[in-house]
């Protein structure tokens, strides 16, 4: 049996080939994060065709940051397993904890705490509520970010965290 995974953006596509399915109760596809345990994702019915070679395929988006394990078991009428060789790839992922703004809402001054774990260096827009992108300088301090918009309008302001292709809005209320 021929098995590969090959990631594509946030998901795992799993593709096996195999022959002579009549001889094969099941195939349970499985993953680890770590090589040694195993757990079950999912159970595939055969094709009961003892003749043709089929392809069989398996999309995993449920995936952790870091290496991904797979291996297929072929379950046998008899009761028999046979597994697959091990194939594997390591993801990663942007990843942030969710932004915290404080104190909102204010008069003027406020604190972006968060932490970034990605390589992309985060830009800042200020938005108003018609949509207008307003000039904003944060000043950094390590792990967060202060903004002084006592400057503007009272009403309500939308901070846009953009890092790569990610954006993340945050909602001001500026008193």
């Amino acid at each position: 049996m021929k098995f590969s995974v090959e990631q594509r953006e946030d998901a795992a596509f799993l593709d096996w080939v195999s022959g002579e399915e009549g001889q094969i109760s099941e195939f349970i596809v499985e993953k680890s994060i770590d090589g040694v345990f195993w757990f079950e994702i999912s159970i595939i019915s055969p094709h009961q065709d003892s003749v043709n070679i089929y392809h069989n395929s398996y999309m995993d988006t449920n995936l952790a940051d870091g290496t991904q394990y797979y291996r297929v078991q072929l379950l046998t009428p008899n009761g028999e397993s046979i597994f697959s060789e091990v194939s594997s790839f390591k993801l990663e992922k942007d990843v942030y904890i969710k932004p915290e703004l404080f104190p909102n809402p204010s008069s003027g001054i406020f604190i972006l705490k968060y932490t970034f774990l990605s390589k992309n260096k985060p830009e800042f827009n200020l938005v108003t509520s018609r949509g207008r992108v307003v000039d904003l300088e944060p000043v950094n301090t390590v792990g967060m970010y202060t903004f002084d918009i006592s400057e503007l309008y009272a009403g309500v302001y939308f901070l846009q965290i953009i890092e790569g292709d990610k954006v993340t809005r945050v909602k001001i209320s500026k008193k």
